[in-house]
């Protein structure tokens, strides 16, 4: 799934100058930094879920969850974009170039996230 998000990215250039997204990276740089944040936030997510199966006052972590649902806000292009790669349906130039534009701030929500899990533990 992951490879075929990457692979599809490799479209999803800004054309002409300043490499791809607000990272100015190469296309094969973006391509690994978009995976490695796709893998992170979805890898926090799968936390937080586990975490409010395993506690039975789930009150104690709304800051975490408030948290995670804005995670989910600002990286659903990225998540929307993979899950379209999944069922191999063609996602289109305009979600690809909003992709673009989230994945910094979607890796600046799932570090929030990580940064409140870690406080736990």
């Amino acid at each position: 799934m992951v490879m075929i998000l990457v692979i599809a990215l490799s479209g999803c250039a800004k054309p002409f100058w300043g490499g791809y997204g607000g990272t100015g990276l190469s296309r094969e740089a973006f391509e690994a930094y978009v995976e490695q944040v796709f893998r992170f936030q979805n890898r926090l997510t799968n936390e937080v879920m586990l975490l409010s199966l395993r506690s039975d006052d789930l009150n104690q972590y709304n800051d975490i969850f408030l948290a995670e649902h804005e995670m989910h806000e600002i990286c659903r292009p990225l998540n929307e974009y993979a899950t379209k790669s999944m069922d191999d349906q063609n996602a289109g130039l305009l979600l690809m170039r909003r992709v673009e534009r989230s994945v910094v701030p979607c890796e600046q929500a799932a570090q929030y996230v990580d940064l409140l899990l870690r406080h736990l533990y």
